[in-house]
């Protein structure tokens, strides 16, 4: 069971999109883990995921997503094409 529910995530994330509050912030905010050393938090792999696929990236799906070799190939060339990072495309698919 995720520490974080669905919903304090999808909240979370719009609150800092449409704000000016800093991760620090909105992280104290939610009561979700903020690591002073390096400034990190799950908000940041939050937002990325939420950019990229909207609420629907928090919603559970039963097993891994299975990807014929079509979509593995088109993923590749979208990064090799300079489409985005590959921690962007990782969380748009």
């Amino acid at each position: 069971m995720s520490k974080y529910t669905v919903d304090i995530i999808i909240a979370a994330c719009e609150d800092y999109i449409s704000s000016n509050l800093s991760h620090r912030e909105i992280c104290q905010k939610y009561g979700i883990y903020y690591n002073d050393k390096n400034h990190n938090s799950m908000l940041n792999k939050w937002i990325r995921r939420y950019r990229a696929q909207g609420e629907s990236a928090f919603l559970k799906e039963k097993g891994n997503k299975k990807y014929t070799s079509q979509q593995k190939k088109a993923i590749v060339e979208e990064y090799l094409d300079g489409k985005g990072s590959y921690k962007d495309i990782a969380a748009k698919y």
